[in-house]
C-alpha cells in the first residue's frame, strides 16, 4: 500500500471516530436506565445504600426501575422544612404496585431538636409524611405502594388549629383539642386566663 493510500485510510478512521465520540471525556454519559424487574419480584440498588426490594406479583408486567439522588422536576418542600438527607427519585415515577414494595434510604442527619420523617409526592404534587416508616441504623425504611420523590425532613413543629372555646358547668371536664404538623415529639403549654381574655 502507498503512503498516500496509508495516509487517507488513517484519515478515515479518525474521522469515523471523532464523529462517533471516539471516547473522549466529553461524551455525554447516558444516566442509569434501571433494573428490569418482572413478576417474579427483585431488589434495585441505588446510590448511598438505598435499596428497593418488590415482591413477587407486585408487577403485573416487567418494568424498568431505578433508584437515583435527584430532585429534578420535584416540588419545593414542605415549608419551613429541613431537609436531612438528599432527595431520591424512584422511577417510572407514578408506577402502582399490587402489593406494597420495601424502600430503604439514608437517613441522613437531622438538625438538632428535630426528628426527621420520611415524607413522598403524591399525584396532587405536594409532600405527605410515609405512614409507619421505621428509622434504624442511618436508614429509613418503609412499606410503598407507588413510586415519586422521597425526601427525609424534618419539620419545626407548627401548629395549624388552635384549641375551640369550649363552655361546661363545674365540675365536668372540659376537652381542648389542638393539630400541629412537624415531627414529633410535640409538647404543648395551657395557660389558664383569669381575666376572661
Amino acid at each position: 500500500m502507498t503512503t498516500f493510500l496509508r495516509h487517507i485510510v488513517v484519515c478515515l478512521l479518525l474521522a469515523v471516530i471523532a464523529a462517533c465520540g471516539g471516547g473522549s471525556d466529553d461524551a455525554a454519559v447516558d444516566p442509569d436506565p434501571g433494573t428490569a424487574i418482572g413478576t417474579a419480584g427483585g431488589r434495585v440498588d441505588g446510590p448511598l445504600g438505598a435499596s428497593v426490594v418488590v415482591p413477587a406479583g407486585a408487577l403485573a408486567s416487567p418494568t424498568l426501575i431505578a433508584v437515583a439522588t435527584s430532585d429534578d422536576g420535584a416540588p419545593a418542600l414542605l415549608m419551613g422544612s429541613l431537609q436531612a438527607g438528599e432527595v431520591f427519585a424512584l422511577t417510572p415515577h407514578g408506577t402502582r404496585f399490587l402489593q406494597p414494595v420495601t424502600v430503604r434510604l439514608p437517613a441522613g442527619t437531622a438538625p438538632p431538636g428535630t426528628s426527621p420523617r420520611l415524607f413522598k409526592t403524591n399525584a396532587a404534587g405536594t409532600w405527605e409524611p410515609v405512614p409507619d416508616a421505621v428509622i434504624e441504623d442511618g436508614f429509613v425504611t418503609a412499606q410503598v405502594s407507588s413510586f415519586s420523590w422521597f425526601a427525609v425532613i424534618a419539620i419545626p413543629p407548627t401548629i395549624t388549629q388552635q384549641p375551640a372555646a369550649v363552655s361546661v358547668q363545674a365540675p365536668a371536664a372540659a376537652r381542648f383539642e389542638v393539630v400541629a404538623i412537624g415531627s414529633p415529639p410535640f409538647t404543648y403549654q395551657w395557660q389558664r386566663s383569669r381575666d376572661g381574655m
